[in-house]
């Protein structure tokens, strides 16, 4: 997902048919993983703190339509191309910090 950001980011085709399949499979993959997520948050957290878990995973998904707004903004701002690579960078560091786990 990550490298598809970049990939969109610093592609010099602005052509639609070749940016939209390309977002569309990024946003595929960036979401794919939601389900096992929440299965291994189930697994190891004990019962009586899945709510706890649960409801912080449910701010999660709010705050991602906010960021929706502050993409937006931000690439009125500095431009599209850069948006995506802010977005990529801030991934690469929630991939980091899965990869522990």
């Amino acid at each position: 997902g990550v490298s598809l950001l970049v990939v969109v980011a610093l592609c010099p085709l602005q052509d639609p048919r070749l940016i939209l399949p390309i977002c569309l499979l990024r946003s595929w993959l960036m979401n794919s993983t939601l389900a096992l997520s929440k299965s291994v948050l189930n697994d190891y957290v004990p019962k009586r703190h899945r709510a706890k878990w649960a409801s912080l995973e449910s701010v999660n998904t709010s705050t991602w339509a906010g960021s929706a707004a502050l993409g937006g903004l931000l690439s009125d701002r500095i431009g599209y191309r850069h948006t995506f690579l802010v977005t990529a960078a801030l991934q690469a560091v929630g991939v980091l910090l899965y990869t522990p786990l």
